[in-house]
């Protein structure tokens, strides 16, 4: 791309998310990358959003150090701590090697569906499986009603 495009795009931030999308879009047509979890969140108008909530809750299917880094479930947190609202993960796995991170991040607590339920279950009745997480793991945090 560097010769026919004149665009070098090795050391683009962000370029090789999503396959390299970003790069080839940077290089055919000069689009800005930005992170994509605070911007989508921004378009949808989030952060008010936040601050009429009691309570965040975000979610990724993977949540590893990588989520860390403009990605939505990030900045949700971010946003919460901004406004002093707890906020909670839920995750179909969380492959953290510091799970302190996580409170660092301004998480209040994780729900890893993995660690809950059998790969069967969670494949079989998802819906039910995120339920079920999520309602035991509020009533902890929370305190059961």
């Amino acid at each position: 791309m560097k010769r026919d495009l004149g665009a070098d795009i090795k050391a683009l931030k962000g370029g090789a998310a999503a396959g390299g999308l970003g790069a080839g879009l940077a290089a055919f047509f000069g689009a800005r990358l930005v992170p994509g979890g605070p911007a989508a969140l921004a378009r949808l108008g989030f952060e008010e959003a936040v601050r009429e909530a009691d309570l965040v809750i975000t979610g990724e299917g993977r949540f590893d150090e990588t989520s860390f880094y403009g990605k939505a479930p990030a900045e949700a947190a971010r946003l919460a701590r901004k406004w002093n609202k707890p906020a909670v993960l839920v995750c179909g796995s969380c492959a953290l090697k510091d799970p302190g991170r996580l409170r660092e991040a301004g998480f209040i607590g994780v729900v890893a569906l993995d660690a809950l339920f059998s790969r069967e279950m969670l494949f079989a009745r998802p819906a039910c499986a995120l339920e079920r997480a999520v309602r035991l793991q509020l009533a902890g945090l929370l305190g059961a009603p």
